[in-house]
Order: C-alpha cells, then structure tokens, then sequence
C-alpha cells in the first residue's frame, strides 16, 4: 500500500546484548547498530532464567548424570527450556522476527515465526578440541555427541536465514548439513581497530597475544609459554606481551591484565607478530585486528584460521598441538624480516579491501529480514 511503511521490530537473543563489557562485544555492537539503522530491538538474554533456583538445581542434577553440558555452552536441556520461554515472550510482546547469535539461541519449530541466526561456529566441531572432553566417558561422549549434533543442526535447519562470520561455517552448512545455499551468507564481522596507516618497525620481536582470564589454555597461551622459551634461547631479545590475564614471572614476558584497551590498542601496534595457537577458537576477531596492525598472524590449523591467514599468505600456519613446531615458526618468522613484512602488506591489503565494520553487517541484516 503507497505510503505504508514496515516497522522494523524484532526479538535480539543474546547474552547481555545491551552491556558493551560483556564477555563479547559482538552481541552489544550488532545491538546498538541495528538500533541505530532504525530497528526497534527487543532483547532476550537467554541465561538470566538460570538465576532461578530451582532451574539451577535441575539443570546441575541433568548435567552430572544423562545430559552433561560443554563447557560453558547451554545444553540440551537449556535449549529445550529456551525454545518454550522464548515463545513466551514473542508472543508477550506480539513480535514474529527473533535474530540469534550462535550458542544463546533455541530451535523455534514455528511457521508464523521467522527465525535469523549470526553463526560463529559449529559448536559440536569445537566438542571435540576441549581438554575435559577428551576425558569424559565413551558412553557419555557418544551420547553427548547425538544429542548435541541433533539439538544444533536442528537449529541451522530451522532458521530462515543464516549469516556466518566464516566460510568453514557456511561450508559445513551447505555441504554437511544440506542447507540451501541461498539461505546463508558470509558477512564477516566488525572490528574494534583502525587500520594503521603508518610505516611499522619490524625489529622489536614484540610476540602479542590477547585472551581473557581463564580461558588460557583454551587459546594458547600455555602452548605460547612453553614454546617462547625455545625461542628466547635462539633469539634473546624476542618479548612476549599478554594481555587479558596474569601470570608467573617469566623472563621476556609482560602481563597486562585489567588495563585500558588504549594499552591493548599500543600493543597491536607494536606487536610484529600476533600468535594466537588457539584450541578452540572458532573465528578470532583479534587475528583480523593483528592484520589490521600489520602484525602477521600465527594460529594452529582448524576452524576459520587457515581462511584467516589467507591459507599462509598472511599468516603462519601451526599444524599440531606442538611447542616445538611453534617454536620453529616463530624463530623462522622473526629470523626472515622481508618475507614477514611480505605477509604483514598482503594481510593489510586484505582487511581494508574487505572493509570489515559493524554498519554494513547490520545493514545487510536488515535488509534480508525485513525484505
């Protein structure tokens, strides 16, 4: 009808959209993003019901015994709890769109309901790279492994749209999971740095890695530790920074935990080489900004880091588990300046042709839901 206009509302389910400290800035940068395009938002933080306690007690009870969780993803039980409570809530607020990111979301089986996913990862693909699941029972493992692969690509089939942070996640829609290949889209994500525009010095051996407290192990810096100290034997003057968590003295290394993010911004900027051999990082936003600093990447191959590093053109690619192997990349990077600043430009090139920010992500958003 001339003149009408369509409203542009929708339910946000996230953990913590609207607080930008929470633990990821994605939720809370699409947030405020699509309430800047126009959007009326509603939110949705699917782990506030876990404050009940009698939902705590059960859930603990269903986790020790037939339904243990991984990690700190919701389980199966959660997401089948979820999927009614969001219902309610469409229904309270009278909204038929609900746009999830991956892993604070249900399956919504609801055709007057159209569901969005932004999907980072496919969780049961991670499973498998956890340290505590590798010592988990083989019955529990494989009922695990059913339940979740069921639970989460029951979700990837219900959604109307699928937009992905990476190709490895489109891939595994499209040619795994049989998902329509019209249906999904990589978008890519936004970054939290501007691209340096100045001449960077490639002779400090600054090593950079950013993490958060707890999660060491999970993104390599205990791997980074041991593998430095082979490193500082051949190159003494290589220095190690560590932002995001403490730790024990160790010469060449610097922690900086509960910083400003100018001190975290300076470091990038100084860094000549970002190393980052997660476990079990699915994407790593801070690989891109590496780039963006033009501080090659160093990352173990798996999930979105070989896409990453261009499959080595701007990167260093670490194929196991393995301090010495680390080692030896970091030695020959730093031991190769011309071939390193090489992968630095072509990284940088990268990143500004692609031109990754929030605005065009949340444009394209809205301009598949609300089509």
């Amino acid at each position: 009808m001339q003149g009408k206009t369509l409203k542009k509302r929708l339910l946000f389910v996230g953990n913590d959209v609207t607080n930008p400290n929470s633990w990821s800035g994605t939720p809370y940068a699409i947030y405020t993003e699509l309430i800047r395009q126009g959007v009326e938002v509603v939110t949705y933080n699917p782990y506030k019901w876990k404050q009940n306690r009698i939902s705590n007690i059960l859930v603990r009870i269903l986790r020790k015994t037939i339904l243990p969780s991984l990690g700190n993803e919701l389980s199966v039980w959660d997401q089948l709890i979820l999927s009614i409570l969001i219902k309610r809530k469409l229904k309270k607020e009278g909204i038929d769109i609900v746009f999830y990111t991956t892993g604070n979301g249900a399956s919504i089986s609801c055709k007057k309901i159209k569901s969005y996913l932004f999907a980072d990862a496919i969780t049961h693909e991670r499973y498998k790279y956890y340290p505590y699941a590798r010592k988990r029972s083989k019955w529990k493992d494989k009922l695990l492994n059913f339940l979740l692969i069921n639970s989460e690509d029951r979700q990837f089939l219900s959604m109307e749209h699928i937009f992905t942070q990476s190709d490895w996640v489109k891939n595994y829609l499209i040619s795994n999971l049989g998902y329509s290949a019209d249906k999904v889209e990589k978008v890519g994500f936004g970054l939290n740095v501007k691209l340096l525009k100045e001449e960077k010095n490639y002779d400090n051996n600054l090593l950079l890695i950013v993490l958060r407290k707890g999660n060491e192990k999970l993104k390599g810096l205990c791997l980074l530790l041991e593998a430095f100290q082979v490193v500082k034997k051949q190159i003494p003057d290589v220095r190690l920074a560590v932002v995001g968590t403490d730790g024990e003295k160790q010469d060449g290394v610097t922690y900086y935990y509960n910083q400003p993010r100018s001190v975290t911004l300076e470091l990038f900027n100084q860094a000549t080489l970002y190393v980052m051999p997660a476990l079990n990082e699915p994407n790593g936003q801070t690989y891109l900004e590496g780039l963006a600093n033009k501080a090659p990447i160093v990352g173990l191959n798996r999930f979105a880091f070989p896409e990453f590093s261009g499959y080595g053109k701007y990167g260093y690619i670490c194929q196991k588990e393995d301090p010495k192997e680390l080692a030896d990349i970091l030695i020959q990077a730093l031991s190769n300046k011309e071939s390193l600043k090489d992968k630095a430009n072509a990284g940088y090139n990268y990143i500004a042709n692609l031109n990754y920010n929030w605005e065009n992500i949340v444009k394209r958003f809205i301009e598949v839901i609300f089509q």
